[in-house]
């Protein structure tokens, strides 16, 4: 099982939203392919905003996942900066970034239609 812990932080307009167990904010972790596991958790050491971090553990074949879909219907060119913090010795074990995307916003086809991800070890 490999481990990666990486912060968890949304900032909009100078604002910093705290994500914790008993207030995800709409954060969920979600297991699609098994195995894995996610939660949110103190630590480690100091992270470079906030206290906790998010925790997901998997397998060689394993995917977990952190979502939200607070930011459902965002366009893609809307989007300015994204950052997030990981801890961990090797960016093979970091988590990706992955955006489910509409291809076609004339359709009314909101049906999954693939995502756009990025890996940091890329």
């Amino acid at each position: 099982m490999a481990t990666s812990t990486f912060l968890l932080v949304n900032v909009s307009a100078n604002h910093t939203v705290v994500v914790t167990n008993t207030n995800p904010q709409g954060w969920v972790f979600f297991q699609e392919i098994p195995i894995g596991s996610g939660q949110f958790v103190e630590g480690p050491g100091t992270p470079p905003a906030g206290t906790g971090s998010a925790e997901l553990t998997i397998d060689s074949t394993g995917r977990e996942i952190l979502t939200n879909a607070q930011f459902a219907g965002t366009r893609l060119d809307n989007i300015t900066t994204l950052s997030y913090w990981t801890n961990g010795s090797s960016n093979l074990l970091a988590p990706s970034l992955q955006f489910e995307v509409d291809s076609d916003l004339t359709d009314a086809n909101n049906a999954f239609q693939g995502r756009l991800v990025f890996e940091p070890y890329m």
